[in-house]
């Protein structure tokens, strides 16, 4: 039989944790020994607050245990009687209810939040469930998923969420994995952090071996963009240059502006596209893919046979023409070169 955790040892133990994320935050500057042990008192009331009114019988000893913790922390902070007398009214008249009042509005608008968040990033079928995951309080909290792609491949993910140290949770990273007839393909941990608004198509895509344009922040905090794809050495990074232009290869396949729009983002997002190619009245139905390693758009046939690496050819002879020595092959060479290891 599985036995519900102590929510009192798990609120004692997660101020040690937080204790620590202080002293990362603040190891070049000074937080006196009073500061840190009216962050304790201040976390301990909100627990006992959150905790007391609704604690188990196994849990009633460790409530006793947790306010003679506050009431030596309050001593030490107010040795003043009639001023500790009056900081536990003020407590137990006025901060309980408003804490209350104030965690059930934050606790709202967290989980309509985290709904949103899992919405468009394409895991909204397990919104049913996040507040059973999360409804316990754990300072941790991992929600593992499976889909069946087709008869050979699956895909994994298991989301992991964290509690603050005011109690809300957010998600921290998604470890994904493709399996084929049972074997692994390919697993990455997506830090979110680092992959700002991925998407779950976008994961598979990545898994599979495809690139995606990722628009981020950069150090100067201006809006960047950049290729990344899953390598055998893990993220590769590809800066694009302007030989690499979806729309003027798209263009010089004969394919509309407006349809370019809508193919330029499918494949920046990592997606096969299915076209029909029009050369006076013969038609070929192919299949695009973005290959910004080679700077090119990858073409395949019905077959899944490659047709050729479409690349703005145009541009890479003017280029060459300009530049003694060089040919479009080595031009091509050169964006290779492009690519670099990130770590994401």
């Amino acid at each position: 039989m599985n036995h519900l955790p102590n929510r009192v040892l798990k609120a004692l133990n997660d101020w040690d944790d937080h204790q620590k994320d202080l002293e990362k935050t603040f190891q070049h500057s000074k937080m006196d020994a009073e500061s840190v042990s009216l962050l304790r008192l201040n976390y301990l009331r909100r627990e006992k607050n959150r905790i007391e009114k609704i604690a188990r019988s196994d849990e009633m000893p460790f409530i006793v245990l947790l306010q003679r913790q506050i009431a030596r922390l309050e001593r030490e902070l107010y040795p003043n009687l009639f001023l500790r007398v009056f900081m536990r009214l003020k407590d137990r008249w006025l901060d309980g209810p408003a804490h209350f009042s104030r965690q059930a509005a934050i606790k709202n608008a967290n989980f309509n939040a985290l709904t949103e968040q899992l919405r468009q990033s394409g895991f909204n079928y397990i919104n049913g469930k996040l507040d059973q995951y999360l409804q316990d309080g754990s300072r941790l909290v991992s929600i593992p998923l499976s889909c069946q792609l087709n008869e050979v491949k699956c895909f994994t993910a298991r989301l992991h969420f964290q509690q603050n140290i005011e109690g809300s949770y957010f998600l921290e990273r998604i470890a994904a994995e493709l399996l084929e007839k049972g074997g692994s393909v390919r697993s990455h941990s997506f830090e979110l952090k680092n992959w700002p608004g991925i998407e779950a198509t976008q994961m598979l895509n990545l898994l599979e071996g495809k690139a995606i344009k990722q628009h981020f922040l950069n150090a100067e905090g201006r809006s960047a963009e950049r290729w990344l794809e899953l390598g055998k050495y893990g993220v590769q990074s590809y800066h694009p240059d302007k030989p690499f232009d979806l729309h003027t290869i798209l263009n010089e396949l004969g394919i509309p502006l407006e349809d370019g729009r809508k193919i330029i983002n499918q494949l920046e997002n990592g997606h096969t596209v299915p076209v029909v190619l029009k050369s006076g009245k013969i038609t070929r139905p192919v299949s695009l893919q973005a290959d910004p390693a080679n700077g090119c758009i990858r073409v395949t046939d019905v077959e899944k046979l490659n047709v050729s690496p479409i690349a703005n050819q145009n541009s890479l002879r003017q280029k060459a023409a300009e530049e003694p020595g060089l040919t479009p092959g080595s031009l091509q060479k050169r964006k290779v070169s492009n690519r670099r290891h990130v770590k994401l």
